[in-house]
């Protein structure tokens, strides 16, 4: 492990700032990626930049924030990678990408047997671990994003992204998409396991696209498969490896919403168009207009002073997504141990995890271990070996209002005009006529505060190989899953305008 001294933390803190300041002024680069053959715009290009990494559109239109001098990555499933370095003057790059030749004596696994990449006739996306292997992400489910065409990965918010959504063969009309998990043999459709690989520990993944993995897998597979082959010990002496990242993540893009002068203009625009007096329309705003040749002109909109008439709840021009989201902090450590010998190997990998959210209130913290082993013996002829990985987390998810809106929708559609706090230090929230029952998010993201998600997961397989005579082997694999899932949901009685909640409630559930 790397021991940093204060003054080097300190500068590198300093460096970061200065960084953001600088991020915040880089000009923007955009431009189109198309296919050489067909001269049609390609979805889905990974485009990368120093560790900023975005996609192309269905257009295959992307924008990307660069410094001149550095060197922009195209890469493509099944085309060639493409990287150029800009210049100064460079503010617009059309790209053409051609298909590759490359890794067509590839092995891929497609289930009970291995072929090569030139000898498939399914659609089979092998994902290039080299590509990824960089991003700054923990999650392997979030990094395949934008590296297999078709997959689309979405997420609520949550910081441990137990809820994301994934989805091979597109959305159908069940609104089931996930697809079936295969590690090291062994199948399962729980996302937690796949999300919880450290992704060094990951040899190879595979993505089965087409309808023909239900003939292996059967119904399971009906929404696409993804077959992961983890790492296996190192022949020679032990080799130790510790990776350690730091990652900054926030919403680089937000939704634009009203201000408060912005929202009296449309509730004016509102009751013009309706034809009735906008000052009798709302008590939120008192509206001065004169005549105009087209009509009645605003001429200022004033909202009133108090919300609902409050005096400890001042009118406010609240940016609910500014109070809500932050810069979070994702901290990830693994510890490799591997060895091997001609006859036996075994790697240990032990993992941590701590993501802070980009929700205010919001954490995850995982600790995870795998440990991979075979011996063989009677001259090679049999083999034993197992996979097994263990994990446990705790999560503070996502809250909910009162009425069952998340704080992502509430962040969007919570009024303006409501302060955060009141002057006595309260919690703002409706009061009156003209809004709606939306609870304050941050105090929702704040009472949440003590939710809890727990997890303790034990996944893995023991398999056998027998080779009697050349070229046949007889295998036996006996997998295993283990899964407790915990939740401690704890609600407190609180006000927030004319939004209450009277009793304080805890409720403890569990599964396995």
């Amino acid at each position: 492990m790397r021991l940093y001294l204060i003054r080097m933390m300190s500068m590198m803190m300093l460096l970061c700032v200065l960084t953001s300041t600088l991020l915040a002024q880089q000009p923007t680069l955009k431009g189109t990626v198309t296919d050489k053959n067909s001269n049609l715009p390609l979805a889905g290009v990974t485009v990368s930049i120093k560790g900023t990494t975005v996609t192309t559109d269905a257009n295959g239109r992307f924008s990307i924030p660069f410094s001149p001098g550095e060197v922009i990555t195209f890469s493509y499933v099944g085309m060639q990678t493409i990287t150029q370095k800009l210049s100064t003057s460079t503010r617009t790059l059309n790209i053409t990408l051609e298909s590759s030749q490359a890794g067509l004596d590839q092995v891929v696994v497609t289930g009970y047997q291995t072929q090569r990449k030139a000898d498939l006739t399914g659609a089979v996306a092998v994902v290039n671990l080299a590509d990824i292997k960089d991003i700054p992400n923990s999650n392997p489910m979030q990094a395949l994003q934008g590296h297999v065409p078709g997959l689309f990965v979405t997420s609520d918010g949550d910081p441990g992204a137990k809820n994301n959504t994934i989805a091979v063969r597109g959305f159908n009309t069940l609104g089931f998409t996930a697809p079936l998990y295969v590690i090291d043999g062994v199948p399962t459709i729980n996302p937690s396991v796949f999300q919880s690989l450290d992704p060094n520990a990951i040899q190879t993944i595979q993505v089965l696209k087409d309808a023909s993995s239900a003939s292996i897998y059967g119904s399971r597979a009906m929404n696409g498969v993804i077959i992961v082959t983890t790492k296996s010990g190192q022949k020679g002496k032990v080799h130790m490896q510790f990776n350690n990242n730091l990652t900054a993540e926030y919403y680089a893009t937000k939704f634009k919403v009203l201000s408060t002068e912005q929202y009296g203009q449309a509730l004016w625009q509102a009751a013009i168009n309706d034809g009735v007096d906008p000052n009798g329309s709302t008590g939120l705003f008192t509206f001065t207009q004169h005549s105009g040749a087209g009509g009645p002109v605003l001429d200022q909109a004033t909202p009133a002073k108090y919300v609902g008439g409050d005096s400890t709840e001042p009118t406010a021009n609240t940016n609910w997504q500014d109070a809500v989201f932050k810069t979070g902090m994702i901290t990830s450590n693994d510890l490799t141990i591997s060895t091997g010998t001609e006859h036996s190997n075994l790697l240990i990998d032990l993992n941590y995890l701590d993501n802070s959210g980009i929700m205010r209130y919001n954490a995850y913290r995982r600790y995870g271990a795998r440990i991979n082993g075979s011996l063989s013996t009677l001259d090679d002829k049999l083999k034993i070996g197992n996979n097994v990985q263990f994990f446990t987390s705790a999560e503070t998810p996502v809250a909910n209002d009162l009425g069952g809106a998340s704080t992502l929708y509430d962040a969007i559609f919570v009024l303006p005009l409501i302060p955060v706090h009141t002057t006595t230090g309260g919690w703002g929230g409706p009061q009156g006529a003209g809004f709606s029952d939306r609870d304050n998010p941050l105090m929702t993201q704040y009472l949440n505060r003590w939710n809890k998600n727990n997890e303790y997961n034990i996944f893995g397989n023991l398999y056998a190989e027998l080779t009697p005579v050349k070229n046949l082997t007889l295998r036996s694999n006996f997998g295993y899953s283990y899964d407790n899932t915990g939740n401690r949901i704890i609600l407190v009685t609180y006000k927030s305008g004319f939004i209450n909640r009277t009793v304080n409630s805890l409720s403890i559930a569990g599964t396995n």
